[in-house]
């Protein structure tokens, strides 16, 4: 299945672009997904407990098990006054 991927803050920063497309097999979780994705880029950095994640504009759980055409946004968190 390929799912879309909006990426914001450092995320879109740190890809150099909002989005990105990614192929993941049935049965595969949001959190699955965001390893695949960010893996390269932030490694063994503690990121994964403080991501947020949405599903077709919804706040979802990282458990969350992908569907055909789902739109994930991949959301860290923020900071500032």
């Amino acid at each position: 299945m390929k799912i879309r991927v909006l990426l914001f803050a450092v995320l879109r920063e740190k890809m150099q672009r909002d989005q990105v497309v990614c192929e993941v097999k049935e049965g595969e979780t949001v959190l699955t997904l965001a390893r695949k994705v960010l893996g390269s880029i932030l490694g063994d950095l503690p990121w994964q407990a403080s991501l947020l994640f949405a599903v077709n504009h919804e706040f979802a759980p990282r458990d969350y098990i992908l569907k055909e055409g789902d739109e994930v946004a991949l959301i860290p968190p923020v900071a500032g006054g």
